[in-house]
């Protein structure tokens, strides 16, 4: 693939109907490791990326904000999300449902695959205002092909980018492995496999394409989303989470959000920023180094008790201290 696949005339609705998704679940399960182990497991990459702390805080509110920028996500956002009715509540069921299917076993996956296809499948509506390449009262479905890819996209880019810059670099043949792991999440939510990237360079792309082109634009929507999210910041690291955004998104995308441009001031806020987080990542304790999700994976598929503290934090962020059970 070398071009971005919803760039072009304005796309109609292409439904991931129930069918297609079983069958892309059915497939991708079919080849995991094991039914213990689930999608990816120890050795893969997606959980060497995944399992910061520090790289899935950072990177989840940007993707949120990385999806406002296009249409059909921002209004289906606004009409059918918890997001501005009980935000703690929608950060806790993104958690636990990322986390379940990167990390659960087999039946995991499967159920919180099915759950989240029969969820979207209540998120349709149309776009009020024209917007890019959307006129006026153009449909959007959640469960559609040519938005979901940048759903899934960005979920992998931004993480990856967060680690590249948080922990370090990944091998040329990790960055392969990596886009071709993530393609395997893709299928649990029906993503056609020719809607999707095959190389690191066709990943990188194809965010680029999509960010740069008219299925991005400015909306009502997307303001209010992004202004939401950053608002749930106190002002002083509000300040601080703009400046290291714009150091870390496409250029194109930061333009069609309205975010500030790149200053010596947000570079400034960009190195405090990665100092900190390096310092935490390389002293912390494990139990806050790692995701929950994560240590509790590697206690069932490896043995690895799971600290204490781990639990407690798992407490803190959902109520409970499992998150795959």
């Amino acid at each position: 693939m070398t071009a971005p696949p919803i760039i072009g005339p304005t796309p109609e609705l292409r439904p991931v109907t129930r069918e297609l998704f079983e069958q892309r679940l059915e497939e991708v399960l079919a080849a995991a490791p094991s039914p213990r182990i689930g999608l990816f497991g120890p050795d893969s990459v997606v959980w060497k990326v995944t399992r910061f702390t520090p790289v899935y805080l950072l990177s989840t509110p940007l993707s949120g904000i990385m999806h406002a920028a296009h249409p059909w996500i921002a209004q289906g956002v606004k009409e059918h999300s918890k997001l501005f009715e009980d935000p703690r509540l929608r950060a806790r069921g993104t958690y636990t449902f990322l986390m379940r299917i990167v990390f659960g076993d087999v039946d995991t996956v499967r159920r919180t695959s099915r759950a989240l296809h029969s969820m979207h499948s209540r998120v349709e509506g149309t776009v009020p205002d024209g917007a890019g390449r959307f006129g006026p009262g153009s449909a959007y479905s959640a469960n559609e092909v040519e938005a979901l890819p940048w759903v899934h996209l960005v979920f992998f880019w931004s993480r990856l980018r967060m680690y590249q810059r948080v922990v370090g670099a990944l091998t040329t043949d990790e960055l392969e492995r990596y886009t071709q792991e993530s393609n395997r999440f893709a299928a649990c939510f029906g993503i056609p496999a020719d809607a999707l990237p095959q190389s690191y360079a066709e990943l990188e792309a194809t965010v680029e394409g999509i960010a740069a082109s008219d299925a991005i634009a400015t909306t009502a929507a997307g303001r209010e989303t992004v202004a939401f999210l950053l608002g749930q910041l106190p002002g002083p690291a509000r300040a601080v989470f703009i400046g290291f955004l714009v150091e870390t998104m496409p250029e194109s995308l930061r333009v069609a959000l309205e975010l500030p441009g790149p200053s010596r001031r947000t570079r400034t806020w960009n190195r405090l920023v990665l100092t900190g987080l390096r310092l935490l990542r390389r002293t912390g304790p494990a139990g806050l180094r790692y995701v929950p999700a994560y240590l509790e994976a590697r206690e069932r598929v490896q043995g690895v008790p799971q600290p204490r503290l781990s639990r407690r934090f798992n407490k803190a962020l959902l109520g409970r201290e499992s998150t795959l059970g």
